[in-house]
């Protein structure tokens, strides 16, 4: 029997109906790629209505941590009453969608991370994972659920050449978040890999051409998905936009194959960096300890989930790497066999600010004043399970 996403028609007619009034419009979302290509698919299918987006926003996490915080709420203060479209994010962010609503917003969530308890308000919810939606499949990437949002919108009019580049993004922004390559993600992963081979969308061009001079011979089109990730997926923020955000808007060819030229010699240093806390993490490893949990004020907070990965894969160790900074510590969680960082949070979320996202992989923010009780909590959380 076939069952839809709780809430997507009311979220595709709502949308509708800002594009038909002319209302303001704010699309936030989370900065990478997952985030990045649902905020692309979603914006061009307002335009594509002859609708305006007045603003894409995505958070800088070391200034306003993850989600939509009050702080990220006053940078577009100024545009309320509108519409807020908050992407792949904003399930734990009960505080700045409160804020957001008062000022005016009217505010639709798309998001695919575990839900906590309670939902924020108030707010018109798309996620798989929240109470009473029957869709089979929980593991949509994000992009994944915004292509369907997007189908939703169009109903019978999606342009074959606007569906055809919006599965190369959907693609994209599904291998990027690494979810199950099932259900509705298994279909846009095959049908954009089909699709990139007519790509039309300058970024994409740049990107096949770059590739073919850095190695004779053709390559797959997953095997370009894949270097794509690792060039675009951490990309620095530009007046709140992401430069992968900016890379694939570029309509200049030109341009863009000296965007890519740029952005692969950053991720390249990037990889270094990534590398070098991770070695100093490593070696600073307690082997007694059940957890690993360490933090630095020179860390860069966009690379602690990369370093996190790598940190989880070499101890096989629950793992949290997070940024001091002056007044909060914010970083990321990864998980070895099959353990639920979120559920370790939320066992401990007396000591946190915030924190979200999936099992193997999530986020946290809390007072530096709260970091030990945070520590010493997290690790008897992992000694008694």
């Amino acid at each position: 029997m076939f069952h839809e996403i709780k809430n997507l028609k009311k979220a595709a007619k709502r949308i509708k109906q800002a594009v038909k009034n002319s209302e303001r419009i704010v699309i936030f979302a989370d900065a990478d790629l997952d985030g990045t290509t649902s905020a692309i698919i979603l914006e061009e299918t307002i335009s594509n209505l002859s609708g305006k987006v007045d603003l894409v926003f995505f958070p800088d996490r070391g200034e306003c941590g993850y989600g939509l915080s009050e702080k990220a709420v006053d940078s577009f203060s100024n545009i309320a009453p509108g519409l807020l479209i908050i992407l792949d994010c904003g399930i734990g962010s009960f505080e700045g969608i409160k804020k957001a609503s008062e000022l005016g917003f009217d505010v639709i969530v798309i998001d695919h991370h575990e839900i906590l308890g309670e939902l924020p308000k108030p707010a018109l919810i798309v996620d798989p994972k929240q109470s009473k939606d029957k869709y089979p499949f929980k593991k949509l990437a994000n992009v994944s659920l915004t292509y369907k949002l997007s189908e939703e919108i169009f109903g019978k009019k999606m342009p074959n050449i606007v569906q055809k580049g919006f599965f190369e993004l959907a693609a994209l922004g599904a291998i990027a978040d690494m979810m199950p390559e099932e259900d509705y993600n298994k279909k846009v992963i095959e049908e954009g890999q089909k699709c990139l081979k007519e790509t039309f969308r300058p970024g994409f061009i740049a990107l096949i051409d770059y590739f073919k001079e850095q190695k004779e011979g053709e390559e797959s089109q997953r095997a370009i998905f894949s270097k794509i990730v690792t060039i675009l997926n951490i990309t620095n923020l530009k007046n709140n936009l992401t430069e992968s955000y900016l890379f694939f808007k570029e309509n200049n060819l030109s341009k863009a194959r000296e965007m890519i030229r740029m952005l692969s010699e950053e991720a390249t240093k990037r990889q270094m960096r990534i590398q070098e806390i991770t070695e100093q993490i490593v070696a600073n490893d307690n082997s007694s300890e059940s957890i690993v949990f360490q933090g630095n004020e020179m860390w860069e907070q966009v690379l602690t989930g990369p370093v996190a990965s790598r940190v989880c894969n070499k101890t096989k160790k629950p793992t949290f790497v997070y940024k001091v900074g002056k007044e909060k510590c914010r970083g990321s969680v990864r998980m070895p066999d099959k353990r639920d960082g979120v559920m370790a949070m939320k066992a401990c979320e007396s000591f946190l600010e915030v924190y979200g996202g999936h099992p193997p992989a999530a986020g946290f923010t809390c007072d530096k004043s709260q970091v030990e009780g945070l520590k010493k909590c997290l690790e008897e959380y992992f000694e008694t399970i």
